[in-house]
């Protein structure tokens, strides 16, 4: 959702379902997310498509990096402002 939103730490019957199939799962609370603060919300107006994708981007490439997924077996999802991100992504 978003842009200005938040990923929570709470139970999630639909992340635990991939989680059961196997797949790890990271939610990426970019640049702009809520929770952070006004100049947090605030830095992401006129950089939407660019910071918050920079963001995901160093997401993917972290847990590629520790070895928490394979960089030939990456997928993306998201819904409102994450469906933007993810077409960016792809």
């Amino acid at each position: 959702g978003g842009p200005h939103a938040a990923c929570l730490t709470a139970w999630s019957m639909p992340l635990a379902f991939l989680c059961a199939l196997g797949f790890a799962v990271v939610q990426v609370n970019y640049r702009g997310s809520t929770g952070y603060g006004e100049t947090s919300l605030q830095s992401l107006p006129g950089n939407i498509g660019s910071q918050d994708v920079q963001d995901m981007l160093l997401a993917v490439d972290t847990v590629i990096a520790s070895g928490l997924a394979d960089k030939d077996a990456i997928s993306v999802v998201g819904g409102s402002h994450g469906g933007f991100l993810t077409a960016h992504l792809l």
